[in-house]
């Protein structure tokens, strides 16, 4: 069974491929995820992909049994350069020396006054989930604009803690309207550049820009009287900044998260395309190759592993209910090269 075979590889037991049935698990894959194809070649060619995938998959857990998070998931019929293509596209960022890094205000002691002994003395572990200050779980579709879920996320909590609702802020006008930039809709961008965008012009709601991009049209802007301002934003800052020589600081991060809300990043996720769950440690991980936003929205351990836990883009039926967690401590995939946050 393939639901049985997706569980074995989560957990990394062993399974040499001349055991599998792939074509059962390609059924069952189709089954589960509601995949149809137009043509037998193009069906072929899914399965030459889903194949590919389940192999890798296979052999990354077996040789990393510690961190066994891989498995089938929504994404096993694309190739690893089409995966990347559609949802990995993310710009680099511009690590110049003129940017600002954060103050170290605790901005959340403003709603919750005990956040200040908490970044005095940090917990083993917390989460912006359990208090309230993360919107559910949305979806980009096949859209790169992971960077503008990034950006509200961020901006989201931000505005929150501030004293306001905690009210979903649209995705929507960042990809249809931030276009006099570097930000280039379902082409990819970056949240430093996005957060310009909104010190300028504020950000509506998701119910008053809903998202529509999901198919990979960035669409058009529409007027102002249809997008009226609902959250704005002064600034944003570096929280940590590194690259081939180091200089990443992930404790800079935790201190910033627990005083002034989630945070949103930058993140090699060629290795998120087969995370089933669990705490990700993966082998082959470029720390430069930032192409993919994300929120980092806590922290714990589990069973002496320190993790990150990040609030993704891709719905519900990825990862762990849309949340990744990922190994804390050693700048896993370039998670603290590129890290920036909102103010109010």
């Amino acid at each position: 069974m393939a639901l049985a075979l997706s569980s074995t590889v989560a957990l990394g037991f062993a399974a040499s491929n001349h055991q599998l049935d792939y074509h059962a698990e390609f059924a069952s894959f189709k089954k589960q995820f509601g995949k149809q194809y137009a043509t037998v070649d193009e069906e072929a060619q899914r399965f030459s992909a889903f194949v590919h995938n389940l192999g890798a998959a296979l052999a990354e857990n077996t040789a990393n049994p510690q961190h066994a998070t891989q498995g089938v998931t929504k994404f096993f019929d694309l190739t690893e350069m089409e995966f990347r293509s559609i949802y990995l596209t993310r710009k680099p960022a511009n690590h110049s020396s003129a940017l600002k890094a954060w103050d170290g205000e605790c901005t959340a002691c403003q709603r919750f006054p005990e956040q200040a002994a908490l970044v005095a003395s940090p917990p083993a572990e917390f989460d912006w989930v359990v208090k309230g200050a993360v919107t559910a779980v949305k979806d980009q579709g096949q859209c790169g604009s992971c960077w503008s879920f990034g950006t509200t996320g961020d901006i989201e909590g931000s505005y929150f803690l501030a004293g306001n609702p905690l009210v979903p802020l649209s995705e929507q006008e960042l990809v249809s309207c931030d276009t006099k930039s570097k930000d280039k809709g379902c082409g990819g961008g970056l949240q430093e550049v996005a957060f310009e965008y909104v010190i300028k012009n504020g950000l509506t709601t998701e119910e008053n820009y809903p998202y529509t991009s999901g198919g990979g049209r960035s669409g058009s802007c529409k007027e102002a009287k249809e997008k009226p301002v609902s959250a704005t934003i002064s600034s944003w800052s570096q929280v940590s900044k590194g690259g081939i020589l180091g200089g990443a600081d992930e404790e800079a991060i935790k201190k910033a998260l627990l005083a002034s809300g989630p945070i949103t990043i930058g993140i090699n996720a060629s290795p998120m395309q087969r995370y089933k769950g669990g705490i990700d440690n993966p082998l082959f991980c470029l720390k430069e190759s930032l192409d993919h936003a994300v929120l980092i929205v806590g922290y714990g351990t589990e069973n002496g592993k320190d993790y990150w836990k990040i609030k993704n883009s891709w719905n519900t039926d990825w990862g762990e209910e849309g949340f990744y967690r990922i190994i804390r401590g050693t700048n896993k995939c370039g998670l603290g090269n590129d890290a920036v946050h909102s103010k109010v």
